[in-house]
């Protein structure tokens, strides 16, 4: 099984860069069970905070230097190939239970949301879990780190990814669909991961990004 960050490693079908964005449609060659090679496609949109982030100014802190805080992190959905000879990719819905976690390397956590995530977390010595509020270390860089991550930054990558969606639609990559199908499914219990869809659709309600389709109108 390889590694999320194996997998960006990978070349792509294409690949766009507007900083601190990058995009990209990734092939990865996989062998099964049954010893036969089969590919998977993945839209990966990475992004690194921007300067004016709280996520960018914690990594810049001289305890965020200290500690090795990377402000960088990425999201991964599934596409299928629907056709070989004009490339052209159909979005798939993956399942919660299926998202995985990812710090560089894979983590035996699930991101319980519809993507894989990639970042920089704080996470306790074997590597088991996040760095999180436990009642008494609420003041600590590595809890704040984790929910700026999650609360901020991945959801801004998760929209990013839903926008260049919308882009390669337009351009035949990309089969038009209901993007909106793959939104987070909003969580409220006491999860650290639920911070993700709670960020995802504040941001939304404040962004001006058009990421819906209608019968009437494209929005």
């Amino acid at each position: 099984e390889q590694s999320f960050k194996s997998v960006v490693r990978k070349s792509s079908e294409y690949s766009s860069s507007n900083a601190p964005y990058e995009n990209s449609i990734v092939i990865q060659t996989v062998k099964g069970e049954s010893g036969v090679k089969e590919e998977k496609c993945w839209m990966v949109s990475k992004i690194c905070a921007q300067s004016d982030s709280d996520a960018h100014k914690m990594a810049l802190s001289q305890e965020g230097r200290d500690r090795g805080l990377n402000p960088s992190v990425a999201v991964a959905l599934p596409l299928q190939l629907v056709n070989n000879k004009e490339k052209c990719y159909q979005v798939i819905r993956m399942k919660c239970e299926d998202g995985v976690a990812f710090t560089f390397l894979p983590l035996n956590i699930r991101s319980e949301t519809n993507f894989h995530i990639n970042a920089g977390f704080a996470l306790t010595s074997n590597r088991r879990s996040l760095w999180q509020d436990d009642g008494v270390s609420k003041e600590d860089i590595r809890v704040r780190w984790n929910d700026t991550l999650l609360y901020q930054e991945i959801p801004k990558a998760i929209i990013n990814a839903l926008e260049e969606l919308k882009n390669q639609e337009h351009k035949g990559i990309i089969e038009k669909a209901s993007f909106d199908i793959l939104w987070p499914v909003l969580k409220i219990e006491s999860s650290i991961f639920s911070r993700i869809s709670i960020g995802f659709y504040e941001q939304i309600v404040r962004s001006e990004k058009k990421l819906f389709f209608s019968d009437f109108s494209k929005t």
